[in-house]
């Protein structure tokens, strides 16, 4: 194992009303860990279980070599996020944690754009939907000063590379740094899992029931995570960030500055979740009307047969063959692993 490695850990949630869903979202990461390759492969896995986990889960877990633990609940007011935090109570062999959510999928070799990253290491969140003076009051309640920097959320970054179908209007403004949480890095030895837990409580009992854009701060894991990385500065911790490859989802390959083959980490928010409709889940389907929404929504001037001209005047890297072929592969992991292993 090189000194560039990192313990990987990922929480389902086998506990909660969407116990389903992780069963088969955490079949698909366990198979698509098993699958792919480079020195990353040989990382330590861990899978922390909130609830049993299912036998299926379990038997591919052991395939992997997955080191599997089962936790209680964290919750907070119904509130289910900050069970990731028991991600972070695991034994670390190289001093350094790869935070997964449940709904990742590994796509190619973790080891490359882990190799310079020394401190915690997170994307910029997509969007913000709190102005900038309310960050300013998130900050002072737990004690600390605001960043002096100040960042768009990222798809006022990507504005410019963007399909008009993507945007939506965040708040314009500069605010503090404020992140992503889907993939984390962090040092196993750093106070992000205190940090995070009290600035959490903290906000819950500060703004729970105040009005809809108060309780966003309390119903989403961002502000409180923002807050704890700013505790995290003043311990000393370095901050960077996360490279794209780490931590691709669709607003990146919109964009053009990331591709399916070059992402080592896919975050698949809307997978197995797309049905609404559904009494009983049905994960063929679901990569079905996965593959049938990108192109429209991500490349609306184009469509399939026109994908390799300019959109918006700007030369576009990705093509639908490649959105069909990370498809493909997510077909077979789904036949390979999902289907024989769900309950």
């Amino acid at each position: 194992m090189s000194g560039a490695a990192l313990d990987v850990v990922v929480v389902p949630d086998f506990a909660g009303s969407g116990r389903r869903i992780f069963e088969a979202r955490t079949l698909l990461f366990l198979g698509s860990w098993l699958e792919h390759q480079g020195a990353s492969r040989d990382w330590p896995l861990h899978l922390v279980c909130i609830g049993d986990p299912p036998a299926g889960v379990a038997a591919l877990a052991e395939r992997c070599g997955a080191q599997v633990s089962i936790r209680p609940e964290l919750t907070l007011r119904g509130q289910r996020y900050l069970n990731k935090l028991r991600g972070l109570e695991v034994e670390s062999a190289t001093g350094r944690i790869l935070l997964l959510d449940a709904d990742t999928v590994v796509l190619g070799d973790l080891a490359p754009a882990c190799a310079d990253l020394k401190g915690f290491a997170a994307l910029d969140a997509a969007t913000n939907r709190i102005p900038c003076a309310l960050w300013e009051e998130l900050y002072g309640l737990a004690g600390t000063e605001p960043p002096r920097s100040r960042v768009l959320p990222l798809i006022a970054q990507l504005e410019d590379e963007l399909p008009s179908s993507v945007m939506r209007e965040p708040f314009r403004e500069p605010i503090p740094a404020h992140y992503n949480t889907g993939v984390l890095l962090v040092p196993s030895d750093c106070r992000l899992r205190e940090h995070w837990e009290r600035i959490a409580r903290l906000l819950d009992e500060r703004y729970t029931g105040v009005d809809e854009q108060h309780d966003h701060i309390v119903r989403n894991d961002q502000p409180s995570l923002a807050v704890a990385v700013a505790l995290l500065r003043d311990d000393g911790v370095p901050l960077q960030a996360l490279p794209y490859p780490l931590h691709g989802f669709d607003l990146l390959y919109a964009a053009g500055v990331l591709t399916y083959e070059g992402t080592a980490v896919y975050h698949a928010k809307t997978f197995f979740r797309r049905d609404k409709k559904a009494v009983v889940l049905d994960p063929l389907r679901e990569v079905d009307l996965y593959r049938d929404s990108q192109v429209p929504r991500l490349y609306p001037e184009s469509g399939l047969r026109r994908l390799g001209r300019r959109l918006r005047g700007r030369a576009h890297p990705h093509r639908a063959d490649s959105i069909l072929r990370f498809c493909q592969r997510m077909e077979q992991l789904t036949r390979s692993y999902v289907l024989p292993g769900l309950s």
